[in-house]
C-alpha cells in the first residue's frame, strides 16, 4: 500500500497502522476503527546504547589487536560510507569506547 493509499482509506474513516518488520522497513496495516494504535519495533541494544555497526566496529577493532585504520573498518562493513563510520566513531570516542590518534586519512582508532 503506498501512502494515496493510506491516505483516502483514513479519508473514509479506516486507521493505518505502520509496523517494522525484522528488516526494519516499514509495512502498513489496515485497522479498524477500534485499534488506532502504533506499534514499533524496539531495538536492541547493550548497556551503552551502542547499535549494532558500532557494536561491529568495536569488535573489529578488537580483533585488530586493539587498533584499526578506516580502510579495516570499510573493508570489513559493507553497505555504508565512510562518513556513516566516522560518525559512528565520533559517538564511540564521545562515550569514551574509541580513541584517535593522527589526522584524516593516517588516523588509528584504539580501544580505551
Amino acid at each position: 500500500m503506498g501512502y494515496t493509499f493510506a491516505k483516502r482509506f483514513r479519508r473514509l474513516g479506516g486507521k493505518v497502522n505502520f509496523e517494522r518488520d525484522a528488516r526494519g522497513s516499514s509495512q502498513q496495516k489496515q485497522l479498524g476503527r477500534s485499534s488506532a494504535i502504533r506499534t514499533r519495533s524496539v531495538k536492541t541494544r547493550s548497556a551503552f546504547g551502542l547499535n549494532s555497526r558500532q557494536q561491529k566496529i568495536l569488535d573489529i577493532i578488537k580483533n585488530k589487536g586493539g587498533a584499526a585504520e578506516m580502510s579495516d573498518l570499510l573493508s570489513r562493513i559493507t553497505g555504508v560510507t565512510e562518513r556513516t563510520l566516522r560518525r559512528d566513531l565520533l559517538v564511540l570516542s564521545s562515550k569514551k569506547l574509541v580513541s584517535k590518534k593522527g589526522t584524516t586519512k593516517s588516523a588509528k582508532y584504539y580501544l580505551s
